[in-house]
């Protein structure tokens, strides 16, 4: 299955180069980094929005035109329909209850169900996001193939094999919301890092095709990487996502049993609230990834971040290896 999925995430990926920030560097060396953890979104991946689509597409217009958005609705729209041919789809998450096949044989219908989909996917997230805030998880994650689930079908009703489907719907999905493609160095990077003896681990943002990635892209499992599925942490499996210290505070305390301190770990992320925060917060060394202008979130005006100061800004994944070896 995930050799299926995995072919999916590279025929629909192109290449992409980062977009120069204006951004310097700050570079000197580290004393004593003995872990270094990375975020993958605009980090080691090139990512036209900076995060996972489930939270960075843009509300959908009413008006149907030829704008990239509108663009996007019908390839949404007419894919749906290729893998659900006989689907009953939830109207809006306001008619839940309330189903309407959809017989979509032009582009207007298409762009009509591209539509709709976009709107009840954040519906959905939004309501549960609400649900769980009121429970106390301030930033909570939601798993997407639960939200797919809900707005297609019952899940009991429409058996393994098109639950499969929406595993494959979830991907198309993300890959026509949020193109990613490996950033410059970061296979070279994380080999060099691997080779010096340091313990390396991802903390991100992501969904269950997130770890996909690295076979589908790089040719390389994370476990090929020398990144241990005991240092992968990820918001869809924790229910809560940065910047939320949880998933840190899970990786300090997974750190600590090999007798690594936080002060001895280095995280790199290219988002000073959702990655050098809570990073910092739990007492991380702190990298800013500053190479491209459409992930580099330095949220200049956000009050929460007055005090935050990454320890390094780096531009290239290669100046990390060169703040941390000798």
């Amino acid at each position: 299955m995930n050799t299926q999925l995995c072919r999916i995430i590279r025929e629909m990926s192109q290449p992409q180069v980062p977009l120069p920030t204006e951004q310097s560097g700050k570079l000197h060396f580290l004393e004593d980094i003995q872990a270094v953890f990375f975020d993958i979104y605009g980090t080691l991946f090139i990512s036209c929005s900076g995060d996972i689509g489930v939270v960075s597409i843009e509300p959908v217009q009413e008006e149907l035109d030829d704008s990239p958005q509108d663009q996007l609705t019908l390839v949404l729209g007419k894919k749906f329909f290729e893998l659900f041919p006989d689907c009953l789809l939830v109207r809006s998450s306001s008619s839940v209850g309330r189903h309407a096949k959809l017989e979509c044989d032009m582009e207007d219908d298409w762009r009509k169900c591209g539509h709709q989909l976009i709107a009840s996917f954040r519906d959905k997230v939004q309501q549960i996001h609400q649900v769980k805030q009121e429970q106390g998880i301030p930033w909570p994650e939601v798993d997407v193939r639960q939200i797919w689930r809900e707005i297609i079908g019952d899940s009991d009703a429409i058996g393994s094999e098109k639950v499969s489907q929406i595993d494959r719907w979830a991907i198309e999905y993300e890959t026509q919301t949020n193109p990613v493609w490996p950033m410059p160095n970061a296979t070279d990077c994380i080999d060099r890092l691997g080779s010096a003896n340091l313990t390396l681990g991802i903390i991100s943002n992501a969904q269950f095709y997130t770890p996909l990635l690295f076979p589908a892209l790089l040719n390389k499992q994370l476990e090929d990487l020398e990144i241990a599925a005991e240092m992968q942490y990820y918001s869809y499996r924790e229910g809560r996502a940065k910047p939320d210290p949880w998933m840190f505070q899970q990786a300090a305390r997974a750190l600590a049993h090999k007798g690594i301190t936080a002060r001895q770990t280095l995280y790199v992320g290219n988002d000073m609230r959702n990655d050098i925060l809570p990073a910092s917060q739990i007492g991380f060394r702190t990298a800013l990834f500053a190479a491209d202008r459409r992930s580099l979130r330095l949220r200049e005006n956000d009050p929460h971040i007055a005090q935050t100061v990454p320890d390094i800004i780096v531009t290239n994944l290669q100046e990390v290896v060169e703040c941390v070896l000798k």
